[in-house]
């Protein structure tokens, strides 16, 4: 039996702890998963990055103090790991702050939608884009591999589902 790496131990951890269960039935695509407070964080975000991408209330400031507290929380958690987890916010809070000069506000819609698909259907897209570097994956980088990383349905309380991740 192969040993898991610290990855796929926080995942195990995430797919077997009671918190992480999905608010959902057989004929819904939602996965609510209202009990993790992972994804309280990820609505909070949503909700002010709406706010912001559709100019109700500027609260892009919010947003990214909401990115910010949701790394440390993370980091804190994973003892400075460089865990999948860690990796998704590290790569959110880059995606956030590449929108700070005016020019670049338009890119904020990205992860508007992106987070929204999170939230709504735990389809983690930074997720399955990280599973697709080097130190990430335990097989060559194929066609096959990159269309297994975005199409392989979500399952409750893991971004990176039945993805092989890196020994």
């Amino acid at each position: 039996m192969q040993t898991l790496t610290a990855v796929q131990s926080d995942l195990l951890k995430l797919e077997t702890h009671p918190g992480a269960s999905c608010k959902t039935d057989s004929n819904s695509i939602l996965m609510l998963e209202y009990k993790s407070v992972a994804w309280w964080y990820w609505v909070a975000s949503t909700t002010t990055l709406w706010l912001t991408v559709l100019n109700v209330y500027p609260a892009f400031p919010i947003t990214l103090a909401i990115a910010v507290a949701q790394l440390l929380h993370f980091l804190v958690r994973d003892r400075g790991r460089a865990s999948m987890t860690v990796q998704i916010r590290t790569g959110y809070l880059m995606v956030l702050l590449m929108t700070v000069p005016d020019f670049m506000s338009w890119f904020l819609w990205v992860p508007a939608i992106g987070t929204l698909g999170r939230v709504l259907f735990s389809y983690c897209i930074m997720a399955r884009m990280l599973v697709l570097l080097p130190f990430n994956r335990r097989e060559p980088l194929s066609m096959p591999f990159v269309q297994k990383a975005f199409f392989t349905p979500p399952r409750k309380a893991t971004p990176i589902h039945s993805i092989p991740l890196a020994m």
